[in-house]
């Protein structure tokens, strides 16, 4: 049984066939590697390859959350971002907040892993237990906040989250950063350009659903007087 305060699911992307794949969430490697940060390590190790540039199809970014995300807790809500990082040529991560994590959760998944390069500019459109792909070719060239906008007004709204890159990104500067929802900061060393390399303009997450809480009533003691302060 997968533990509380898991979907159970990772997304696994591959940009250049433009396909997708769902896999069940190892629960022991859940428990053993907590956090949004140990698991996109433990996935991390599994998944590049040694050698691999910063800049290849092949490098992967592995978007990750905590299993306390989606369950209330205040200043739980962030996204952890796991890749080979331009800037540095180490494998690091960054970590951001606003919804991106929550609507992960929210559309079923824990993790995603996107390897690969997309044939021309693409939006990852992740949804209730599937994704999509769209042609960013109108968005290709217009700065953050107006990528951010334009996919809100069309998908999911105010109850999605957007990750989006910069012309910088788009460049491939290896010290360009994306920004969730165009508040927060998030690919310290380069996540921009690592997203650039792969076409990927953006990627949006929507849904509304929550990890199951073990013990709702123990949790809303310990939280005693958060909320209301």
């Amino acid at each position: 049984m997968m533990p509380a305060g898991y979907m159970g699911n990772i997304l696994y992307i591959d940009l250049t066939s433009a396909q997708f794949e769902v896999k069940e969430l190892d629960p022991d490697a859940a428990q053993a590697f907590i956090g949004g940060l140990g698991m996109n390590a433990w996935l991390m190790e599994r998944t590049y390859k040694m050698g691999t540039k910063p800049l290849s199809p092949d490098n992967p970014i592995i978007l990750g959350t905590g299993p306390l995300v989606g369950t209330g807790v205040p200043g739980a809500a962030k996204i952890v971002a796991t890749t080979r990082f331009p800037l540095n040529f180490t494998i690091s991560e960054s970590v951001g907040s606003m919804r991106f994590a929550l609507n992960l959760k929210g559309a079923s998944f824990d993790h995603v892993i996107i390897t690969g390069r997309a044939k021309k500019p693409a939006v990852l459109i992740i949804d209730h237990g599937r994704a999509s792909f769209i042609d960013a070719g109108d968005l290709w060239g217009s700065d953050i906040f107006e990528a951010t906008d334009a996919l809100k007004k069309t998908y999911g709204g105010s109850q999605s989250g957007v990750i989006a890159i910069g012309p910088s990104g788009e460049n491939t500067v290896v010290s360009s950063l994306a920004l969730i929802d165009k508040a927060s900061t998030i690919g310290r060393g380069g996540l921009g350009a690592v997203m650039g390399s792969k076409n990927l303009k953006a990627i949006l997450a929507a849904g509304t659903d929550h990890p199951r809480v073990y013990d709702e009533k123990k949790l809303k003691a310990l939280l005693g007087g958060i909320h209301e302060r």
